[in-house]
């Protein structure tokens, strides 16, 4: 973890394994979907036992365990910090289990469905990989970090937010309204004349995101459906400020992997196997390949080495 300068290795931590138990949540079974679309509401749904809930607590006192002792060994060598010293042991864990849990299966289902658009695009893969090269001839050196926050490989930074209005691993963000407001609307409630939404305060809005607003043909056009990284060569397309505080770190991450990869590797599509993109156990999109479910996640691709 970076913010405690923590090892990740495997050969010096149970971080790998522990992200391993991340991925192999129990899939819902149709009790557990209809219980956990009410959960949010009714808190006490999550106490209910079921395979889902195991999987968690069984999950929670492992990372827990990973975050304290990560949190301990600083202080006893003297490396926390001031800032920590206003945490308490019990939030600061938490903080840890949260970075942990929500920071790595998302990072990794985008990387793999962006080779996954790769492979089906072979004319965007051969651009970006020129671009990549180009930038390396051009410079003197690979991309570094201030070459990733700069915006100096922009089909990179497009092959980007493509990748995260399309392959969004969560199905909706839930949001609480902190005070009475109102929502003004780009287009009309179906069958009404309504542009706005009254929403008081402790309204929990759900908003749906992986097949509502990333998809709507009336915000990305008609092709709304197609990976099509070009839409955000457009700077009147790129998003605006108000986002969450770990985007720049997170995107920096992904883009290090992608360019990376796709600069050393090429990407096609396995023969003979059909994906389908499901929610399975949290609310993370996982793809599987169509009648062998029962493997669990995965996505084969065929990959190649670049020759120079």
């Amino acid at each position: 973890m970076t913010m405690f300068m923590h090892d990740l290795s495997t050969s010096n931590s149970d971080i790998p394994s522990l992200l391993h138990k991340i991925t192999d949540s129990p899939a819902g079974n149709l009790s557990d979907i209809i219980l956990s679309s009410f959960a949010s509401r009714f808190p006490v749904i999550l106490c209910l036992p079921s395979p889902m809930k195991r999987w968690c607590d069984d999950l929670r006192n492992s990372l827990g365990t990973v975050a304290r002792n990560v949190l301990l060994g600083k202080e006893a060598a003297g490396m926390h910090t001031k800032l920590l010293n206003t945490l308490s042991l019990v939030l600061t864990s938490g903080q840890i289990i949260g970075i942990l849990f929500a920071g790595s299966e998302t990072t990794a289902n985008v990387i793999t469905e962006c080779l996954y658009e790769m492979a089906r695009n072979p004319s965007i893969q051969r651009r970006l990989r020129t671009e990549l090269i180009d930038f390396e001839v051009t410079n003197g050196h690979k991309p570094a970090h201030e070459d990733l926050i700069n915006s100096s490989l922009p089909y990179l930074d497009a092959v980007t937010w493509e990748t995260m209005r399309t392959k969004a691993v969560l199905t909706e963000i839930s949001c609480v309204a902190a005070k009475d407001d109102i929502i003004p609307l780009q287009v009309p409630l179906k069958g009404t004349n309504i542009y706005e939404i009254k929403v008081q305060a402790g309204t929990l809005i759900d908003i749906p995101v992986w097949d509502g607003i990333n998809c709507n043909t009336l915000i990305w056009g008609e092709d709304a459906d197609v990976f099509n990284p070009d839409r955000w060569i457009n700077p009147d397309m790129l998003p605006k400020p108000k986002v969450c505080l770990g985007r720049p770190f997170a995107l920096v991450e992904f883009k290090t992997v992608v360019s990376t990869i796709v600069r050393n590797f090429t990407f096609a599509e396995a023969e003979g196997i059909v994906l389908d993109f499901y929610h399975i156990g949290g609310n993370t999109i996982k793809p599987m390949v169509r009648g062998r479910e029962k493997e669990g996640a995965q996505l084969p691709l065929k990959v190649g080495i670049v020759s120079e």
